[in-house]
């Protein structure tokens, strides 16, 4: 794997035995490795001011994740011989949106998956209700994870080992709440929180360095966090993205994955001059400090 991308491995077909097999075995063999282990890669696009538009490739196809802007997609696709299969959007905020009825006056007939989006003048397929779907070019279905809090209609999409989670879960912190409530907001990040500790993390934004500033202000002896800011100032420093993070890295280093640790809330106690002990008091206070720093 790659910071810019990762291809899933092949290596169990290798490892099978075939000693004593035909040549008709071994051909037959072949084929069905070949069909069903597919290559897949996800590279971020820059977009807007901190966007990145995630973009999944197997073979000549791709399905991109909240395009914000059709431009600079347009252009990696023919750079890279990719037809458009799929677009699928977290919520309906313009830098997540904007360049969706571009890219489908280019690539035509291509299915979007999200939330309701018919507000927007967009024909998406509203996949709200849906606990998984069944995406092209996919082996495996995606789970839809409503997580409201950052918008009311915010879904994260997890394909088994990568979670797409826009503007709910960045890399050391979490996205603002604009119309849902705290509670919500803490509810969906612990729905994430249960996901397997290796799944790759692919947050819309690149603020990983601001937020790990703010989680030093509340968590200053955390040498996980330490050592994070180190190799995220040196990524950044050789102009590659600090994504994607890890679900095992966030809740070592993420203080709002982190609200039940006694040293956070006693840290946010004397900062709020208000005795916190829960971790849903902490994540309010924790969330008010973050809108005001």
């Amino acid at each position: 794997m790659t910071r810019y991308g990762f291809k899933i491995s092949i290596k169990s077909c290798i490892h099978q035995s075939l000693r004593g097999s035909t040549k008709r075995d071994i051909l037959r063999f072949a084929l069905i490795c070949t069909i069903s282990i597919s290559v897949m890669k996800v590279v971020p696009i820059r977009a807007l001011n901190t966007n990145y538009i995630w973009t999944i490739s197997t073979d000549q196809q791709a399905t991109v994740i909240d395009p914000g802007e059709a431009s600079q997609v347009i252009q990696y696709l023919a750079d890279h011989r990719l037809k458009c299969s799929n677009i699928i959007i977290t919520h309906h905020h313009p830098d997540h949106t904007g360049g969706v009825r571009a890219l489908l006056e280019h690539f035509p007939h291509t299915p979007v998956y999200g939330p309701d989006l018919t507000h927007l003048g967009i024909d998406a397929i509203d996949v709200s209700k849906e606990k998984n779907i069944q995406i092209k070019g996919f082996a495996k279905p995606w789970q839809i994870m409503p997580t409201p809090g950052h918008t009311l209609d915010h879904l994260s999409f997890y394909y088994p080992g990568h979670l797409f989670c826009g503007d709910t879960l960045f890399s050391a912190g979490c996205g603002r709440i604009f119309e849902g409530t705290p509670e919500q907001m803490f509810h969906s990040l612990n729905l994430i929180k249960n996901l397997p500790p290796d799944t790759l993390v692919y947050p819309g934004h690149e603020i990983t360095l601001n937020n790990i500033r703010f989680a030093e202000s509340i968590d200053n002896n955390n040498p996980d966090l330490a050592h994070y800011k180190k190799e995220t100032i040196k990524r950044l420093n050789q102009d590659q993205p600090s994504l994607p993070s890890t679900l095992d890295l966030e809740l070592k280093v993420n203080p709002f994955l982190r609200t039940e640790v006694s040293t956070i809330q006693d840290k946010i106690s004397k900062q709020v001059s208000t005795d916190i002990s829960t971790p849903l008091d902490t994540f309010i206070a924790l969330r008010k400090l973050k809108d005001n720093f």
